[in-house]
This record gives C-alpha cells, structure tokens and sequence, in this order.
C-alpha cells in the first residue's frame, strides 16, 4: 500500500454527510402492481402461466407484448427455445416500447430451436425499424448466423457489405463476412477478408479463427493466396503492443526482421521490438537491442529516446546522460529529443536529483513550447525548483502555471504551494490569501482541508490590516483570484431530484420488470454511443448501485459530475453525493480503524481512491483488494509459496482491512502522522 494520497484525506468530510441512498430509475409510465409482482416472480417456471393468462388478457398493447417479452425471455434462458419462440412471435408486432428486445430475442430462440429462417427473418430491416436499438450490431451478427445457419450465405454477405462501417469495427461481423465468403466458396474474398480479420483484430479471439481458416485457404489458392504486405505485417504487430500483448508483437516483429533484415521497415520493427523488451521488463535486452546505430535520422533519434528509458529502468543516470548528450548533439530539433527530455526529468525527478530535473523540464520548455505535455512540464520544473529549495523560482514557476493553465486539476495544488512558498518566505498575508483562495474554490479538495490546517498555524493579524493586504488589487493573491474559471456546474438534469431522459427510459422499464442485466446492458451500449451524456451515467451510476455493483457506480457518477470536488453540497442532491461517496464494508471499516486508533473515515477515503471498493482490484504492481497492499507486504516472508498465498487472501475483505489498518497505524506513527 502506498502512503495516503493527496485525493483521500480531504474525502473524509464529505463522507459523513453523504450517504449511500440512491434513487430508482423509474419507467415513463409506473407499471401496474399486478404485471411488476409477475415479472418479479417471473425467475422460477411456477409464475409462468400467470403471466400468460396476464398477457391473454391484457387490453392494452403495451402490456401485453412487456408481459410477453418477459414469459419468452425467461423462457429463452431457462433453455426452452421453443416455446420462447412461441410466446415471442406476435411480441415485435404490437408496436410496444421494447418490440426491439422482443424481436432479437424470437430471432435467438428460433435460431436455438433450429428455425434457422424464421431467425432471420425475425431480424430483417432491424435497423429501419428500430434505429435507435442497441442491439442494432447483436442483431446484425445474430441474423449473418443464421443465414449461413440457414445455408444462404450470399444474403449474409449482402446483409454484412451493407453495413461495413460497423463490420470494420468488430471483429464478429468481420470474422462472419469472411465466413460468408467461405461457404459460398469465394476463395479469394475469403481469404482476403480473413486476413482483414487476422490483421487488424489480431488480439481477438477471431484472429486464431481467421488464422486457421487462412491455412486451409492458402492450400487450395497455391499462388493465387494474397500475401499481405510488409505494411500490413507491422500494423498487425503494432495493435498487438497496442493491445498489450507484448511478447506476441515482440515475435511479429523479431520474424519480420529475420524474414527481410534489408526491408526499408527493418529501424521500424527494431524500435518496435526495443519497445516490447522495456514493457516485458527486460531492459538489459533493450539496451543491448538499441545500441546499434539507425541509418535514417528520425529512426536514430527515437533509438536515443527509447536508450534513455531503458537506462531509466536500469537506473542508470550515466546511460541517461549520454543517450540525452547524443540527442542533444545530433537531432535537437527532432520530436525525439523532446520525448527524450521529458523522459530524463522524470528520470531525475525519480531520483530527488532537483537540478537537473529542473534543467531538463526548462530545456524542454525552451525549446518545443507547443509540446504536448508542456502543461506536465511547467507543473514538475515549478515543483522541482521548490523541492530542491529554490523558493523566488518555485514562487513564480506556480504562478506562471496558475496564468497559463488556471483550470488545470493542479489549480488547487498550485495555489497551496504557493502558500506554502510564501510562508516559507515569511509573507504570511500571501500565504493566509492563496489558503483562502483554495477553500474557497476548491472546496472538497484535499488541499482545501490542507490549507485550513496551515491557516490556522499562522499567527494572527489584524483584522482590517489583513483584510486590506488580501484585497489588494496588486496583491498576488488577488492577480490570480481573476484568472480561475468559476466552477463549471453540473448539468441542470442532474440537480433535480429524478432527472427524465427519453433515452433511459427503456431501462427503466427493463429494471421494473425485474430484468436489471438487460438494464445494465441496455445503459451501457447506449453509453458507448452516447459518451456526453449525464442523464445515462446517472441512470447506470443508480441501477450499478442497486445491484451492488459500488466500484462501477462510483465510477460513472465520477463521470457524470466530474467537477464534484468544486461544487458546494447544496448544489448536488443528497443521492448524488451518497453515490460518489458510498458506504460499502463501513462496519468493517469501522471495527478495524477503531481498534488501530484511525479515523474510519480516512480508511474509507484511502479504499476509495485505491480500489474504488473493489476487493478484486489488482494493480499494475500487483497491490491487491480494498487496500491495495502487495503480497510481501502480507506474508511477512520471503518464501514464494507464503507470499503466494498472502497474496490470495487479500482478496478477503476482512484480511485486507484488518491488514490494511495495521500498516496504516505503523506507517502515520513512522511518518509522524
């Protein structure tokens, strides 16, 4: 576990008023008692005739077909396709609000139960008739099956190429084009479209498919199998160290130089290869791998850049030195360089070496003042230049960050270091100003609790003589009182106290109907299609909560108010802030803390910011459950087996927490708080 972080100890307020009540998505229309108290019960075989006999009787549309989709959906998972397909048949007909789920589901069951036509033909026109269905690309890949199920595959074909904007971005429908080809024995469009698949899906399990079938094909085409270029071969290379399959690339690329070591691409898979050997951990071959020089001056320089990660690894601050005095000499106009640059001063800036950390940052600055990553840049040159002590650069680089960026995450932080600097230099009216300003601002961050603290230390002023030097028009604290954004409030929507939103109401009817899978997934394909919408986080953020998913619904509510940390309590409904707050293992948490002396509120802010509570999260370096605490940290030994098994327990909530108060006690004791 790592020591607090700076997100957490200011959470612990806002813990003890936000609670972990959270709200119902609500249908457009309350469904009757009687159809929800069915639907509920609608899990076991038993309430299946009752809702028949509702269905049977039931005037209106609506509630007929909802009563309907609900019998067959049952029906179709308990694994009675027939009569799933039966009781769904006249479902899409009625015209009722989830004629769409309806008719996917007849299409699955009959295709279950061997009615390979009546499938696709459940699922003709789906998208003219439902084009705002989520199930558009299920149902697009559910009716190819059938078709070639149903030995058409020309229609599949006619079905997939109609729509090949969405089967180039998935490899189902790629893969079932190319399937369809086969079967109506287009060899080369066949293996043309498997190797679409083979290549730019190559960390799917389609590819290992595609793959076979492209063997089988190669031996009936002979010379006529279309061999993929060198291009081709390297991009596929490239999404597998994209898609983090690193030891597969690392072979791609080892293959494609053995294959053609002369190819005008050989510095591309070297670099590429060199990559693979930092993310497997092994920097020594990277070294040994990036040695040799490029002929082609870009290729050279990435060569350098990527010498001086691989010395970072090794923590080799004289490798880092040269590799950076190489770039400096020979390519410093080069993008390369800049990476290079950036990558040393978080070398140094690792290794407390303030100085250079500095001079790398102000290099950079100097040198490529539109890089990308100048606004990381400004913020490490200011904080080296305070850590190494160096307080009028430190004063000004915050300042400069704050004019530049004033609606950076880092605002608070820079206005609190600034304080800091000030008090450190003896102007203690500055320092009461920049922690005013970050209490003021940023009123649930953590440097907003930390500025309290510090304000509080300062010795006392008069009144009116403080209040004049604060509101002083040329006073540093008042120059940048007018360069930060007011706080961005969230959407109205999301402030009332059940936000409507056309779009989510079918999952609000899903879940009345006692079907919350359906609802999850309905909220989350519509997300995937519509990022920018509050209305849908809060709706997934509720619906996650109630199924006691908390991770996944703090995580969207996160998303749907990301400004939350500089909003008043006031301006957000209770619900909202219980959902970016929850509560889960509170008793625990509270046994465990109390009996370590710690306030259980910051245990509940450090597993928030951890794990989010997750108890099976594991990170990067393998910090695992609530706490995130290693497996050596656990066992207490060296033995691989002991850690091994240390490891696993920390899945246990209790174990974790247990665990994970203890070592906090030991650590605030050793830290002196």
């Amino acid at each position: 576990m790592k020591s607090p972080s700076k997100s957490v100890l200011g959470w612990c307020a806002v813990f003890v008023c936000a609670t972990g009540l959270s709200g119902a998505l609500q249908a457009a229309e309350p469904l009757p008692a009687a159809l929800r108290q069915l639907a509920a019960a609608s899990a076991k075989p038993s309430a299946w005739p009752g809702l028949r006999r509702y269905a049977s009787r039931a005037r209106d549309p609506e509630l007929q077909g909802l009563a309907r989709f609900v019998l067959g959906y049952r029906e179709f998972v308990s694994g009675d396709a027939a009569a799933a397909a039966r009781d769904l048949e006249d479902c899409p007909t009625t015209g009722f609000s989830l004629a769409d789920y309806a008719a996917y589901y007849l299409a699955a069951a009959a295709l279950k139960a061997g009615d390979s036509l009546q499938a696709a033909q459940a699922l003709a026109d789906f998208s003219t008739r439902f084009p705002e269905s989520p199930l558009r690309a299920r149902a697009l890949e559910l009716r190819a099956e059938a078709l070639l199920a149903a030995q058409r595959p020309a229609e599949a074909v006619q079905a997939l190429t109609a729509a090949e904007s969405r089967v180039r971005q998935r490899p189902e429908l790629a893969l079932l084009l190319a399937q369809s080809y086969d079967q109506a024995q287009q060899n080369l469009d066949a293996a043309r479209a498997f190797q679409e698949v083979h290549n730019a899906f190559p960390a799917t399990p389609q590819a290992k498919v595609a793959a076979e079938a492209l063997d089988r094909l190669r031996l009936i085409l002979g010379g006529e199998f279309p061999l993929p270029t060198e291009e081709i071969q390297t991009a596929r290379a490239d999404l597998l160290f994209k898609a983090g399959e690193f030891e597969k690339a690392l072979n791609e690329y080892k293959a494609l130089i053995s294959v053609s070591p002369n190819s005008a691409l050989t510095d591309r898979w070297r670099l590429g290869r060199a990559r693979c050997l930092l993310r497997l951990r092994r920097a020594s071959d990277a070294v040994q791998a990036l040695t040799p020089t490029m002929a082609i001056a870009t290729s050279d320089a990435e060569r350098l850049a990527l010498l001086i990660q691989a010395h970072d690894r090794e923590n080799d601050a004289t490798g880092v030195a040269q590799a950076l005095a190489q770039l400096q000499s020979l390519y410093a106009q080069s993008p390369s360089y800049a990476d290079a640059l950036f990558a040393a001063g978080n070398f140094y800036l690792n290794q407390a070496d303030w100085t250079n950390a500095a001079q790398c940052y102000k290099t950079l600055l100097e040198a490529f003042p539109q890089i990308g990553n100048a606004q990381t840049a400004n913020w490490r040159i200011a904080w080296a230049y305070y850590q190494g002590k160096d307080l009028d650069r430190a004063r000004q680089a915050f300042r400069d960050y704050m004019t530049r960026y004033p609606d950076s995450p880092q605002s608070p932080a820079a206005l609190y270091w600034l304080g800091r600097t000030a008090e450190a230099q003896s102007r203690t009216e500055d320092a009461r100003g920049f922690y005013a300003l970050v209490r003021k601002r940023f009123v649930h961050s953590y440097y907003a609790l930390q500025a309290a603290q510090r304000a509080r230390a300062l010795p006392s002023r008069p009144s009116s003589e403080g209040q004049a030097a604060e509101d002083a028009a040329d006073s540093p604290v008042a120059a940048l009182t007018v360069k930060i954004p007011p706080p961005q409030l969230p959407q109205a929507s999301l402030c009332a106290a059940d936000p409507p939103a056309k779009m989510v109401e079918p999952a609000a009817t899903l879940r009345a109907l006692s079907l919350p899978d359906l609802a999850l997934d309905y909220l989350r394909t519509t997300l995937a299609e519509r990022p920018a919408s509050s209305d849908l986080r809060l709706s997934l953020s509720r619906l996650e909560a109630a199924q006691g998913n908390t991770n996944r619904a703090l995580l969207a509510m996160v998303r749907a108010v990301p400004q939350y940390p500089e909003v008043d309590f006031a301006t957000l409904p209770r619900e909202i802030w219980g959902l970016l707050y929850p509560r889960p293992y509170w008793a625990l948490v509270q046994r465990y803390a109390r009996l370590n002396r710690l306030d259980p509120y910051l245990v509940m802010g450090l597993i928030r910011q951890e794990s989010g509570f997750d108890s099976r999260a594991t990170s990067s370096a393998d910090a695992r459950g609530l706490m995130q605490l290693l497996p050596k940290t656990a066992s207490h030994s060296s033995r691989p087996a002991r850690v091994r098994a240390a490891g696993r327990r920390l899945y246990n909530p209790v174990y974790n927490v247990r665990l994970g108060c203890a070592y906090l006690r030991d650590m605030l004791k050793e830290f002196d708080g």
